[in-house]
């Protein structure tokens, strides 16, 4: 077969600018194939309500290496998310007050002992399905590992709101496998879990970091482009587009979310845990809410329930000088409780917040975006094998994406780490050593 390029990569995501750029380093011919008129896949830096908003993933952290290690690479400025001073939370459908620090305390032993044995399950993180302690918990639901506890409503209540923000879905839906993953990249700990997903972002938003990685990346991205269809063959790899383009290659990387690959066809028939896994899509298919907002005083975070339209609400920044402020907040069913107005949004926000009022409000349908189908990757129980038989295919198709980490899944990191991983592994199988595998 006469190749166009060594490496055709399907998405401009991190996972894809990364593994663009690594291989073009390597001396590698590179085509990446984005769907969407942009760069930044699920992460997205966008203007809305006046301001520089991230419409979907942002939060980093030096707990995360990968990521950070581009943080100084690329020389970028970092920026603080504040912690709050006051909170508010749902019990029951009543809510109460108090300080932040009292809200943390509350759930502190429910979400202490709802990880305890991560580390012993997961003792080499970035080996996920090493040995077996996993397999049986992989059945299991976090709401599951809540019922064992014993909690009181209160502490059980305030559990299943900080998991439910986390899988941006019912925590009755996520694996237990999955809780206890970000637990063992976190050490065990889980208000340093909770630093690490919601304390640090990029000043200049993710963009920042994409457009540094883009401009390392030396092939050619072409934007507005679907693939329709991966043929894998012995000697090489035809990428079909929707239009009827198709573009050889040594392999092909790709970078897709779990919830889009179902619209794709693979000739070379995936893992059959892996084509459930697609078949089925993973947890979250929650939505990401910013608002501005006045009638509240000084940051506060507010916490409710799975069943209730939102699971968090926190304040992030002050805006203009008349008392306005700009708060995100994040939803668990974006089809149950759709965000399609004001007088909805207020609604959602004032169940959780005592006089606050609404003025403006921005969000993107991630979970109706043909190119995402989900938010940020959370899996389902007996979803680990399939997630893990993707991100270790043998042959010239392989899989990268915060979706298919081995460490840090779902996050910009994950997606950084897979895609050096799949770089390194082409490079190996592939593109050096006689084009073998």
């Amino acid at each position: 077969m006469n190749h166009d390029v060594d490496v055709v990569v399907v998405g401009a995501g991190f996972a894809g600018l990364t593994v663009a750029r690594e291989l073009g380093w390597m001396g590698a011919r590179v085509a990446v194939l984005e769907g969407r008129d942009r760069i930044g896949g699920r992460t997205w830096t966008d203007t809305r309500m006046g301001e520089q908003l991230e419409m979907g993933g942002g939060w980093i952290h030096w707990m995360q290496g990968h990521v950070w290690s581009e943080v100084t690479r690329y020389k970028l400025p970092v920026a603080e998310t504040p912690w709050p001073d006051t909170a508010h939370w749902l019990v029951g459908g009543d809510r109460r007050s108090g300080s932040a620090a009292e809200l943390l305390e509350r759930m502190n032993d429910g979400m202490r002992r709802s990880i305890e044995d991560c580390m012993e399950v997961f003792n080499r993180p970035y080996e996920p399905t090493a040995g077996d302690g996993w397999r049986d918990l992989d059945r299991l639901s976090v709401t599951d590992r809540l019922a064992e506890l014993d909690l009181d409503d209160e502490a059980y209540a305030l559990c299943d709101a900080m998991w439910s923000q986390n899988f941006n879905a019912p925590a009755a839906t996520g694996a237990l496998t999955q809780a206890l993953r970000w637990g063992a990249v976190s050490n065990g700990d889980w208000q340093l879990l909770l630093d690490i997903c919601s304390h640090w972002r990029f000043r200049d938003g993710t963009v920042s970091l994409a457009n540094a990685i883009k401009a390392d990346v030396t092939g050619d991205i072409q934007l507005g482009v679907h693939v329709a269809r991966i043929d894998e063959r012995p000697d090489g790899v035809v990428v079909t587009t929707a239009d009827g383009r198709e573009i050889s290659a040594r392999a092909c990387v790709v970078t897709a979310p779990i919830g889009v690959l179902g619209s794709i066809e693979f000739t070379s028939a995936l893992p059959r845990e892996a084509q459930q896994v697609a078949a089925d899509g993973q947890s979250s298919q929650g939505f990401k809410l910013w608002v501005r907002a006045r009638g509240v005083d000084g940051p506060f975070i507010a916490m409710a329930p799975s069943d209730e339209p939102l699971a968090l609400i926190q304040w992030e920044h002050a805006f203009g000088d008349g008392g306005d402020f700009t708060a995100f907040s994040f939803g668990t069913d974006a089809r149950k409780f759709p965000v399609t107005d004001l007088e909805t949004v207020n609604q959602y926000v004032g169940r959780l917040v005592p006089g606050i009022e609404v003025t403006d409000f921005a969000s993107h349908d991630w979970v109706g975006d043909p190119y995402a189908r989900q938010t940020w990757a959370m899996l389902r129980p007996n979803q680990l094998e399939g997630v893990q038989a993707l991100a270790t295919m043998p042959g010239r198709v392989t899989f990268a994406g915060a979706d298919y980490a081995h460490g840090w899944c779902s996050f910009i990191d994950g997606a950084i780490e897979s895609a050096m991983r799949a770089a390194r592994t082409l490079r190996e199988r592939v593109l050096y050593g006689a084009d073998r595998y």
